[in-house]
């Protein structure tokens, strides 16, 4: 059936009238073969007007993204807050055992953060991971309890060492209480970063001069715990002589002691 039969009107294209392809078809037929698509050109004249530019699409605000981790018991659940990018985790309720340190990996900003619950009110503290410190004295950080605790993780074994009453000695010899560990080690805060540096073979002087472990910090200290209260005495700068007489520097002590050369 040709396009020009006139036998039935069949529209052959619903934008363009049929007698305007039947003369296009005309002058074409005698160069295009049959069967070939043609291209619909308007009339000159009867163009139509130009589409109006597009407009660009403002997409809405994404939603936040969903908790990092769900549930998977039937138990009661907790949520705790990614301190670097304010994501709420929902996490169940076993994951928030007493005394445990966990270190999590945020799904939402790929960081990591630390949780520890409190020895006290079992509230969850949490802190950047370059903020928190082992061996440090801490305040919980729930307005109704403000109790102190210290930390830190055996070298050995990685178990996690508490100190509800915060009487740990830095630098005196210390025995890992887990029973499948029972190793020795010393362990002392740098005055500089803060940072904790540890001896696992128990050659840890008290008194001689220490370099930080530290790459960003390197920086030399002296340490000793005073004879008469126990507590740590720190000197930054390293003009401690060894075999001199020192004063504690706690008001409640204010001692004389001398740390000899070992």
């Amino acid at each position: 059936e040709t396009v020009g039969a006139r036998r039935r009107q069949v529209t052959i294209c619903p934008h363009v009238p049929n007698e305007q392809i039947e003369w296009k078809t005309k002058q074409r037929s005698a160069v295009m073969p049959y069967g070939l698509l043609l291209q619909i050109l308007p009339d000159v004249g009867k163009t139509n007007p130009p589409a109006p530019p597009a407009q660009t699409q403002v997409q809405a605000p994404a939603p936040p993204p969903p908790p990092s981790e769900e549930p998977t018991g039937k138990g009661k659940t907790r949520e705790i807050t990614c301190p670097n990018c304010s994501q709420v985790h929902v996490l169940d309720d076993s994951n928030f055992k007493d005394g445990n340190f966990i270190t999590w990996a945020c799904k939402a900003c790929k960081t990591v953060f630390k949780q520890f619950n409190c020895p006290h009110c079992s509230g969850v503290n949490i802190w950047k991971d370059s903020d928190y410190k082992e061996g440090r004295v801490y305040n919980c950080s729930h307005k109704n309890c403000r109790k102190k605790f210290q930390q830190i993780n055996c070298p050995h074994c990685t178990g996690t060492i508490l100190w509800s009453d915060v009487d740990y000695k830095q630098g005196k010899l210390f025995t890992c209480p887990y029973e499948n560990c029972k190793k020795t080690f010393q362990q002392v805060n740098c005055p500089h970063c803060h940072g904790s540096n540890t001896w696992n073979n128990g050659t840890y002087k008290e008194g001689r001069i220490n370099t930080c472990a530290y790459s960003n910090c390197k920086k030399t200290f002296q340490q000793v715990n005073c004879p008469h209260c126990a507590r740590s005495i720190v000197w930054k700068d390293t003009n401690y002589t060894l075999g001199t007489p020192a004063v504690c520097p706690y008001e409640d002590c204010k001692k004389t002691f001398t740390i000899n050369p070992q």
